[in-house]
């Protein structure tokens, strides 16, 4: 399916719109959330319980100013941040590409979790080496400001904004400002790299 353009008043949620928009008749949402512009649903029917994912997006100037493309998890979509919610509706399936998606998407929310306990002066190990604009390069980083997404080198200096940082976290625990990590943990499938922030 590609993408579909309307005009789309405000005020309504998305799962009220996707209902009208995407449902059947003996189909329904058991659980849903949007994450940076992406709707995740668990969707009920006849056959069981899978996956949707609908990218999104806004085009304020103009009279058709909201577009969307749907798509099964069976396709294997990229964006996988599906949050446990949804992803614990979901009926066993054997599709491989449908149950890679829940792999990742599981992976991703364990991430979040271990983000959530994170406090502003931790030492924050990430799975992968981050590669910065300015050349700089670090796999383990103190945070300096959780809402702005901001960290430092672990000596201090220059502030460097790492917008994607709780689904790149590595430790099972927040490590302590000035300690070393020896944790091994999850992978992420890409390498992140992001325009350093100074101030």
């Amino acid at each position: 399916m590609g993408w579909s353009t309307m005009n789309r008043p405000r005020g309504e949620t998305n799962r009220a719109f996707f209902t009208k928009e995407l449902l059947g008749e003996h189909q329904r949402f058991l659980a849903d959330s949007t994450i940076g512009g992406t709707f995740y649903a668990a969707v009920e029917d006849q056959d069981g319980v899978w996956g949707l994912v609908v990218l999104t997006n806004r085009y304020p100037r103009s009279f058709y100013n909201y577009g969307y493309k749907a798509m099964s998890e069976i396709v294997g979509p990229c964006e996988s941040k599906a949050p446990t919610k949804v992803l614990d509706f979901l009926t066993p399936t054997d599709n491989e590409y449908a149950n890679a998606w829940r792999e990742r998407c599981r992976a991703n929310a364990r991430h979040v979790e271990i983000a959530g306990s994170v406090r502003v002066g931790d030492l924050v190990a990430f799975s992968s080496p981050i590669t910065f604009t300015d050349k700089a390069t670090y796999q383990e980083m103190t945070i300096v400001d959780k809402r702005r997404n901001l960290f430092t080198p672990p000596g201090g200096g220059r502030r460097y904004r790492v917008p994607q940082w709780r689904y790149l976290v590595r430790q099972p625990e927040a490590v302590r400002a000035g300690a070393s990590s020896s944790a091994s943990g999850l992978t992420v499938p890409w390498k992140l790299r992001v325009t350093g922030a100074s101030g």
